[in-house]
Parts: C-alpha cells; sequence; structure tokens
C-alpha cells in the first residue's frame, strides 16, 4: 500500500486530505508543522508527501531542500492557496513533482498522486505545474 504524508499547518485541510487518502486505499501520516514533517518523512520514508507552501516554522520549500539534501526518494506535490509562477517554478527547481492551487480538484489531486507514484516506480521526474488564476485560465508549464 502506497504511503502518503501529508504537511500543512491548517488543520480542517489536513483532515480533509487524511480522508481522500484513506479512502483512496493509502496509508496515511500527517504532520501540522516543517519540523514534524521532517520528522515524520525521516521515520515513515513515505511515497509521496502532500505539502503546503507556507508552514508556520519554515515554507515547504526549505523542507524539501532539507529532505532531499538529506537524501530523501519521495516525490513532492505541493497544494497551496499562494500561487505565484516564481514560487512554482523555485518548488520546481528544487525537485517538486507537481505544485496544485486551492481551491483544490479532488481530481486533480488524484491525479497528481498516481503520477508522483508513477514516477517513483520508474525512477523518472517529469514535473509539471497548474496555476489556476481568478479568472478560471489554467497555464501548464512542463519541466
Amino acid at each position: 500500500m502506497p504511503r502518503i504524508a501529508i504537511i500543512d499547518d491548517h488543520r480542517p485541510l489536513v483532515e480533509l486530505l487524511t480522508k481522500f487518502c484513506v479512502s483512496e486505499k493509502y496509508q496515511v501520516e500527517a504532520a501540522l508543522s516543517g519540523n514534524e514533517g521532517l520528522q515524520l518523512i525521516r521515520e515513515t520514508l513515505p511515497d509521496v508527501v502532500l505539502l503546503d507552501l507556507n508552514l508556520g516554522d519554515m515554507t515547504g520549500i526549505d523542507l524539501l531542500r532539507i529532505a532531499k539534501a538529506e537524501g530523501c526518494t519521495s516525490r513532492f506535490v505541493f497544494i497551496t492557496g499562494h500561487a505565484d509562477v516564481r514560487t512554482a517554478v523555485d518548488a520546481m527547481k528544487n525537485g517538486a513533482s507537481e505544485y496544485l492551487t486551492k481551491p483544490l480538484d479532488l481530481n486533480e489531486l488524484r491525479g497528481a498522486i498516481q503520477e508522483a507514484l508513477d514516477q517513483r516506480s520508474q525512477g523518472t521526474t517529469g514535473r509539471k505545474v497548474i496555476l489556476v488564476y481568478p479568472k478560471q485560465q489554467a497555464v501548464s508549464a512542463v519541466g
């Protein structure tokens, strides 16, 4: 059973994502801060990490950098309400598999998790960014 780590400082979103991932038959662990998240990653070695950009005690990008520097092979999917191109590019350059924006489309999340799992099993990066702007225009960049 694939392992998913959810790291977000917003408890209601963590609960929603946990419920969704359990319904998708994933083993789920969650953390409510960056430091807790790093410890969770070290202890559980998840296949995919669902990660917020703003974690209170550090940024999601900082957490990603630390985890990758420690040799973490998990795939990281950013989920954030703060969509901007510069941050998305920074996340992707540091090893994120995908960057999704809130409000979250659960079908899009399902696909992002599956793609991250596929990338992990194939050893590929296949990074993709999807930014949705208020006028519902989607901008996609593949890197």
